[in-house]
């Protein structure tokens, strides 16, 4: 029904504060940063509540027929929202903790966290324990490893290092 539900549409995004704080500690404690992106993120999400679409102008169908969504797709107004609500139940699986402070803030331990930004993920590890971790964040739904982060949020990691300075 038209508006039922309809203004349950904000999904949580990543601070700034929370970007350059992560980047800093992660300089300061020499950590890995690299980027993982979820492929076709949305569809990936079970919506949540029931969803129904008119085929558009030119579909062939029979007359007064309407869809059934049981994904969400890519412009619908909830999609944000319910992704977010997926990947959430997959990283507290795997035994991140969500900061109270940022709710895109994931941390295994105080040298393995990871950020989230819609379907961009920045891990923070020990070169050590970054490719189990990326395994861990991707072992449920496709992710691109983009390897060490360069760019993210238009913004340029330059890999700076504390012990480099």
């Amino acid at each position: 029904m038209w508006g039922e539900d309809y203004w349950h549409t904000y999904s949580p995004t990543l601070g700034w504060d929370t970007l350059f704080s992560c980047l800093v500690y992660a300089a300061a404690h020499d950590l890995e940063i690299h980027q993982l992106d979820a492929v076709v993120a949305y569809l990936n999400s079970n919506l949540t509540e029931e969803i129904y679409l008119q085929p558009l102008d030119g579909v062939p169908t029979s007359p007064n027929t309407v869809w059934h969504l049981k994904k969400a797709l890519y412009g619908l107004k909830q999609a944000g929202l319910e992704w977010y609500h997926t990947l959430w139940s997959h990283i507290q699986l795997i035994h991140y903790a969500q900061s109270r402070y940022d709710p895109c803030l994931y941390a295994h331990d105080s040298e393995n966290f990871t950020v989230i930004y819609v379907d961009d993920l920045l891990l923070f590890a020990p070169k050590k324990q970054l490719g189990c971790t990326k395994l861990e964040l991707a072992g449920r739904y496709k992710m691109h490893n983009l390897g060490e982060a360069h760019w993210f949020l238009m913004s340029e990691n330059c890999g700076m290092r504390c012990n480099a300075l």
